[in-house]
């Protein structure tokens, strides 16, 4: 009697069938633009009415602006890898 080896299972088995890149960058787009906005708004309060920006305000839209570039760069790119 001789022993049949287990046969590897087929490409693809086990993953799901939709890719979920389309949703993942709308949403983060969506979410990065109102940041965006938010802070575009605490930075006009800071400099126009308080009249004191802070390094906090200039890190804060540090921030933003890499998140933001972060998304563009995965925008150009293809959202098959999620």
């Amino acid at each position: 009697m001789s022993a049949s080896l287990p046969q590897p299972p087929p490409a693809g088995f086990g993953m799901p069938d939709e890719q979920r890149g389309t949703t993942i960058l709308v949403s983060t787009s969506i979410t990065t633009s109102i940041a965006l906005v938010i802070v575009c708004m605490r930075l006009y309060v800071r400099s126009q009415i308080v009249r004191s920006v802070g390094k906090d305000d200039y890190w804060i839209l540090a921030a933003v602006v890499c998140t933001k570039s972060q998304t563009a760069l995965f925008e150009l790119g293809e959202p098959t890898h999620y």
